[in-house]
């Protein structure tokens, strides 16, 4: 039976002991359970998030926690946990849930490579993974030194309507969620850094920024230039550095295929934490 969830208590040991093992967990992960408890308890009090849990026998057997964007018909489980002895039925019950209130909506769920009962169910029932990411990560930024001689440029609200033409060429055909028009809703609070090659925009790099972290969302570039990607890379540290000081983290997805992107970061500071996938389906 599936119940809507207004206090966290009721669910925050089922979900932290599957969100704290690479075999039952989802995305985005969670480094301790006082951080999982401040999440949950944020989208109870959100507008367009909502916590759902399927008990069996008065017992919690699975949690789900789904954020929508009406404007876009988009949505993500952001916590999608289940006991592995009940995947199937429970997630179907909770993908039927989410179809009878978001119908017509682009669901997109993330989960670790080792999931492999949450992958294997998402291949059975069609879903298409869109993503193969490793996921790398920096911690406790230190004062980061450039070596590199490029002019790197801000991208702001003045310049923005220009560098939105570049972005969209990447951005659109990977069917990103941060293309121009919702990176500039959130352009407060994103940091976005470019480089010219002939006057005109070359490559860039994007990084949304929170409360003690940030995430790169994107490395842009019209070819294989890679002094021009580790100077975007090393730039956007400092330039993090400058304003936020000593984030505990930063966090970057990066193509399994895009061997170049992985040695630079590695080159930064980053190390690698885990793999990730993410399926989509229409709801």
């Amino acid at each position: 039976m599936i119940k809507a969830i207004h206090e966290t208590e009721h669910i925050i040991d089922f979900s932290w002991d599957l969100s704290n093992n690479s075999l039952s967990a989802s995305y985005p992960r969670v480094e301790s359970r006082e951080e999982l408890q401040k999440r949950l308890e944020r989208a109870i009090g959100a507008d367009h998030e909502r916590i759902i849990a399927y008990y069996i026998d008065g017992v919690v057997r699975g949690v789900c926690v789904y954020l929508w964007d009406p404007e876009e018909k988009y949505a993500q489980a952001t916590q999608f946990l289940i006991d592995p002895e009940h995947f199937d039925t429970i997630a179907d019950h909770f993908i039927d849930h989410l179809g009878t209130r978001l119908s017509g909506y682009e669901l997109l769920i993330g989960v670790p490579a080792m999931n492999r009962r949450a992958i294997d169910y998402f291949e059975q029932r069609d879903f298409d993974c869109i993503e193969s990411s490793i996921d790398t990560r920096l911690h406790n930024l230190k004062p980061h030194q450039v070596t590199h001689e490029h002019v790197v440029e801000k991208v702001t609200e003045d310049n923005f309507d220009e560098y939105a033409l570049f972005h969209d060429k990447y951005a659109l055909p990977s069917e990103m969620y941060y293309h121009s028009k919702n990176l500039k809703r959130e352009l407060d609070r994103f940091r976005i850094l470019a480089l010219r090659r002939d006057e005109r925009i070359c490559s860039s790099i994007f990084a949304k920024t929170f409360a003690n972290s940030a995430e790169i969302f994107g490395l842009f570039s019209d070819g294989d230039h890679l002094d021009e990607k580790e100077a975007l890379i090393n730039q956007l540290l400092v330039e993090l550095y400058n304003e936020f000081g000593a984030l505990e983290e930063i966090i970057f997805f990066i193509d399994e295929e895009d061997s170049i992107a992985l040695s630079l970061t590695l080159r930064a500071g980053f190390e690698v934490n885990d793999s990730y996938r993410c399926f989509r389906c229409t709801l």
